[in-house]
């Protein structure tokens, strides 16, 4: 694992994770504000005892019906790190989750629309990667639709052609209806997803 880091003359290294870096204020810092690594600021033995209490512990930070914001990052950092995506470290490449239900106090059923899957998710995920439930459409970047039409290595291997087929078909619709608000006035829903001509 390695960290950007800048030094006061102004130089930027990527520095492997060592004790030093683990013993400096910044790195400490960096860690409290990035859920993903809030376990890197303790002793590999602390870590074990933490994530087993987090693990024990009730979900408290989400419940059913919340829609959180997940990075592709927690899926597999080298399966991450192999995407055609700009500025992977800087950027966040986000998907939408849903919570369904509780499976047990201390785990919770989250779906992901745009990948259609559905996982069991245990405490530790909630904490370090499920529950943001803002976009932040300054460090974030939204997968979606278009954005998996465009980069489909992002689908699960799978599903990939079914759903690719079922994106074109929302993009194109969704592009031809913005095109053409005012005929659509024209027309109205017959219940069976087609609109009939008034």
């Amino acid at each position: 694992m390695e960290f950007q880091t800048h030094f006061a003359d102004g130089d930027v290294q990527w520095i492997p994770y060592d004790a030093n870096l683990f013993k400096t204020i910044p790195y400490e810092t960096f860690c409290r504000k990035v859920p993903e690594l809030f376990l890197l600021l303790f002793p590999s033995a602390e870590e074990k005892r933490r994530i087993r209490t987090i693990n024990a512990s009730p979900i408290t930070l989400v419940k059913p019906g919340d829609t959180v914001w997940v990075s592709l990052r927690s899926y597999n950092d080298l399966w991450y790190r192999s995407l055609p995506l700009a500025d992977l470290f800087h950027k966040e490449y986000v998907v939408k989750y849903v919570y369904r239900r509780l499976l047990f106090r201390n785990r919770i059923e989250g779906h992901c629309p745009v990948f259609d899957e559905v996982y069991p998710l245990d405490n530790l995920f909630v904490h370090q990667y499920g529950s943001r439930t803002v976009f932040d459409p300054v460090n974030m970047v939204k997968i979606d639709e278009a954005f998996c039409l465009a980069f489909p290595s992002i689908l699960p291997d799978r599903k990939r052609n079914a759903l690719l087929q079922r994106f074109r078909r929302i993009v194109f619709f969704s592009n031809l209806f913005s095109s053409y608000p005012a005929q659509l006035n024209n027309y109205i829903p017959n219940g069976g997803g087609v609109l009939v001509r008034q």
